[in-house]
């Protein structure tokens, strides 16, 4: 449910997700056609009480420069102060968490990196992270989080996935356990059909 006010209970915990790509190559940003190919980095911080959970700041950029990433990121974290930061442990991503992890020193600013590891398949973590909070009515945007909405309506037949995957990154901070076992299979085309209802409750 998008609304013009989020409306936020007092006192909601906030976590935040992270979904880092790396910095342009050389002529990248100058070009339309292969910036547009870009992944975007995106960090989202949710508030979270009695089951619902509110997006109440997205940042998204086309492969920004590792400082300008920095800067937004303690920027948000010192409006929000969320309980934890979620990093996926893989590849790109865990180098940018300590290169944060670093920053924090310098700037004395200390955040509770929450290292997540998923072996599940993006599509299937994006479905079971949300499926439960859409059709439950607790997952609230804002009217103007335009990129993250149209991800979130269009799924899976979208050319970037990055904001709802930071999104359920965000989510899975507020689970007890690190590490979520999973096994995935293809599946068949009626589940495909009976699983695209995931959006029901959404509405204008």
């Amino acid at each position: 449910l998008w609304k013009t006010n989020l409306d936020l209970p007092e006192n909601p915990i906030y976590y935040m997700g992270v979904d880092p790509t790396p910095p342009p190559r050389p002529g990248e940003q100058q070009s339309s056609d292969a910036l547009a190919k870009l992944d975007n980095t995106v960090m989202i911080v949710i508030g979270t009480k009695k089951q619902h959970v509110w997006v109440v700041e997205v940042y998204s950029c086309k492969s920004p420069l590792p400082l300008l990433f920095l800067n937004k990121f303690f920027d948000m974290f010192e409006r929000w102060r969320p309980r934890k930061v979620g990093f996926e442990s893989v590849l790109f991503a865990r180098t940018y968490a300590h290169l944060f992890e670093t920053e924090m020193l310098k700037r004395k600013c200390f955040v509770n990196i929450h290292y997540v590891e998923d072996r599940r398949s993006k599509s299937v973590r994006i479905r079971d992270g949300l499926t439960d909070l859409a059709f439950n009515g607790q997952l609230h945007f804002h009217e103007s989080q335009t990129e993250l909405i149209a991800e979130f309506l269009q799924y899976p037949d979208v050319a970037h996935d990055d904001h709802l995957d930071a999104l359920t990154i965000a989510l899975m901070c507020r689970n007890v356990g690190d590490i979520i076992e999973g096994e995935y299979e293809d599946v068949t085309d009626q589940f495909q059909y009976e699983s695209d209802d995931w959006r029901v409750s959404f509405g204008s």
